[in-house]
């Protein structure tokens, strides 16, 4: 009973994590995408592509957050 618990809450954490990506779609630039990547790629550090990739959609998603917050 208690994983099934887990396993329903973290669907459900995901979910809304999607939900709130999907709504900041329409606040991201493109912009922000490509000089978060150039500054990645730029910084030479032993890091994976699904890292770096990470690191630009964290970035990405901050920036359409404050985005939103400010109109």
């Amino acid at each position: 009973m208690r994983l099934t618990n887990v396993r329903f809450t973290l669907h459900r954490w995901v979910v809304e994590i999607l939900d709130g990506m999907r709504i900041l779609r329409a606040w991201s630039s493109a912009d922000a995408a490509e000089t978060i990547r150039h500054h990645v790629e730029a910084s030479n550090s032993p890091l994976s592509s699904e890292a770096r990739q990470a690191i630009v959609t964290a970035a990405v998603l901050r920036d359409a957050g404050l985005r939103l917050q400010a109109a």
